[in-house]
């Protein structure tokens, strides 16, 4: 009911046809709605004015160990809440450094697709018909050809079967540092049992970057950039957001999102409420 008082429709009924690949008449006017409400929507996002994650703490921490495991060749570990900003400020710096390579990890990656998709990263073409230990070799070799170099693996949760190769990717004499990004839950997993082959890798990491949350002065960096807001709303958004960038952003731009849908500069505390609690929603 909802998505047809959007595109204009007191009905619901067009909309529910037209889902179930039932609509009998010509769909050009419904469909015409649609790309109205979707082009209207993304104008008003596109208004919204990013957050620069590169201005914040959490950026300046993980750049600063990032460059440390790389200047020293060793193995590290960005342990942190998810969407606390480890991706955007990795993304970041892989962006603005040479020969830093970040490759993301999937659900169900396997160890020759997280070879493979190295080895293409690197431009070095991938051996066909090897074994996993060729396969290993070759990708290191790779990497240590690339002066000084850093590959980061982010979502590294994700890994499964591929940790043990994404493990032997790093030699000590390779020149290349190595970094995985995940959480805190996936870093007790690994470090739960010394003996067992994840204690070995837990072992590797050494010194781990550990960011639980983020601080008052990211906070208030984020806040400047809505010099327009109320006072309160203000306050209660730095409630709602405190400890996770990605909620405090999404929550701050959906906020305003909502208030230029009404016709207003600024969002009232309902509208912040209903965003962040939109987040919270499993539909969001």
């Amino acid at each position: 009911a909802d998505a047809a008082a959007d595109i204009g429709y007191k009905s619901a009924s067009a909309w529910s046809t037209l889902r179930a690949g039932k609509y009998g008449a010509d769909p050009r006017t419904i469909l015409k709605r649609i790309r109205q409400l979707f082009e209207q929507e993304a104008a008003e996002a596109g208004s919204i004015k990013p957050i620069p994650y590169a201005d914040l703490q959490v950026a300046d921490e993980i750049g600063e160990y990032l460059d440390d495991r790389r200047d020293r060749h060793v193995m590290g570990f960005v342990c942190g809440a998810p969407g606390i900003g480890k991706t955007a400020a990795i993304r970041h710096y892989a962006d603005t450094h040479d020969n830093v390579l970040v490759v993301t990890c999937r659900d169900g990656m396997t160890p020759y697709y997280l070879l493979k998709t190295i080895a293409d990263g690197l431009g070095a073409a991938f051996p066909k018909n090897t074994s996993r230990v060729e396969a290993i070799d070759h990708v290191a070799a790779a990497l240590a050809g690339v002066p000084r170099s850093l590959l980061i693996i982010d979502e590294a949760d994700k890994l499964g079967a591929a940790q043990e190769a994404a493990r032997d990717l790093w030699l000590p004499e390779g020149h290349c540092g190595h970094v995985w990004a995940g959480t805190a839950a996936f870093w007790a997993r690994l470090n739960r049992s010394f003996s067992s082959t994840a204690g070995q890798i837990a072992r590797r990491f050494g010194d781990i970057l550990s960011l639980t949350r983020i601080g008052d002065e990211d906070v208030s960096r984020v806040l400047a950039h809505y010099p327009a807001w109320a006072k309160p709303v203000l306050a209660r958004a730095r409630e709602l957001g405190l400890g996770n960038t990605g909620r405090l952003c999404e929550g701050l731009a959906f906020a305003q999102r909502l208030a230029a849908k009404a016709g207003a500069a600024a969002p009232s505390p309902l509208q912040l409420e209903a965003a962040f609690a939109a987040l919270a929603s499993p539909n969001h």
